[in-house]
């Protein structure tokens, strides 16, 4: 378990990690990389993450909250029963496709 708090950490390198139950708050974690990494139960809040890199990640139950994530890439990540709310999506793709155009196709149907 991992707390970070009141810290600029951008630039972080975390690979083959175990942060399952770890909670950043008020984190500068831009530019940082989190690959091949257990993050169940992750907290993380009011956290920068500028141009961020994750790969390979299972985050089972983890909480996402005032984040900041322009310019992220998310990739072999498991979201299943995921949720987002109150987010700005404007840019974001899944696969290469807007998520407004999937959003907007999903409405007409």
């Amino acid at each position: 378990m991992i707390r970070l708090s009141d810290t600029n950490a951008s630039g972080s390198d975390f690979d083959n990690v175990d942060l399952t139950e770890s909670s950043f708050s008020d984190v500068n974690m831009s530019e940082s990389r989190i690959e091949n990494a257990r993050a169940v139960n992750l907290s993380v809040t009011n956290v920068t993450m500028n141009n961020p890199n994750f790969a390979n990640m299972d985050m089972q139950g983890s909480r996402f909250e005032n984040i900041d994530m322009r310019n992220s890439r998310l990739v072999d990540i498991n979201f299943t029963n995921a949720e987002l709310a109150n987010c700005d999506i404007a840019g974001m793709k899944i696969d290469g496709i807007l998520v407004t155009d999937l959003l907007a196709a999903f409405r007409r149907r």
